[in-house]
């Protein structure tokens, strides 16, 4: 969906405000990678793809959230090593000290209680969608064939889990919140 379609996608929700980053910051970078939306909080990436003044600008933007600042010097992206897995879950893959320090980060930062699910995972199998319907909770994942992929996946509470195949996103380091907009209306 190009950027002026989806413009109008989203004004045609009630209530929804668009805040256009390039008009408040110039300078401002921000990839969507990077940002971790709890639906109580925000952590955002600041790594090669997002910088401080993003992080300035949702600030400003959200004044009724908790925005944090999460450096992400391994990896591509904040949600390249956790998602929200649930309401009050992230999953984080701990395979390295990188991931691991980002976790720590998270924990340290965090004002709300959370149940960090940690397995030594590739981090892209830490990757999922979770959403809410009006028929139960969703999760979307890739194939988890390892065993402790399957310990990850089976310890995550959802009334509904679909495996997605993203063989071939995969292979340009696309992961599933790469295809993904979630908004709650």
């Amino acid at each position: 969906m190009q950027k002026t379609e989806m413009k109008k996608v989203l004004k045609r929700i009630p209530g929804m405000e668009i805040f256009e980053m390039s008009l408040l910051n110039e300078e401002a970078l921000l990839d969507g990678g990077d940002v971790l939306y709890t639906g109580k909080e925000m952590f955002i990436g600041q790594s090669a793809r997002t910088n401080k003044a993003a992080v300035d600008v949702m600030q400003s933007c959200f004044k009724e959230l908790k925005v944090h600042a999460i450096p992400v010097r391994d990896g591509l992206h904040l949600k390249s090593c956790m998602t929200l897995a649930g309401p009050d879950s992230i999953l984080c893959s701990t395979i390295n000290e990188g991931t691991r320090s980002i976790i720590q980060e998270v924990k340290n930062r965090a004002t709300e209680k959370y149940n960090f699910i940690e397995f030594d995972i590739d981090p892209k199998r830490a990757n999922v969608v979770y959403f809410e319907t009006p028929n139960g909770s969703v999760l979307l994942h890739t194939r988890m064939t390892e065993e402790a992929d399957i310990k990850a996946l089976d310890s995550i509470k959802a009334d509904k889990k679909i495996m997605v195949d993203n063989s071939e996103l995969g292979k340009v380091d696309g992961c599933l919140t790469c295809c993904s907009v979630l908004i709650t209306i």
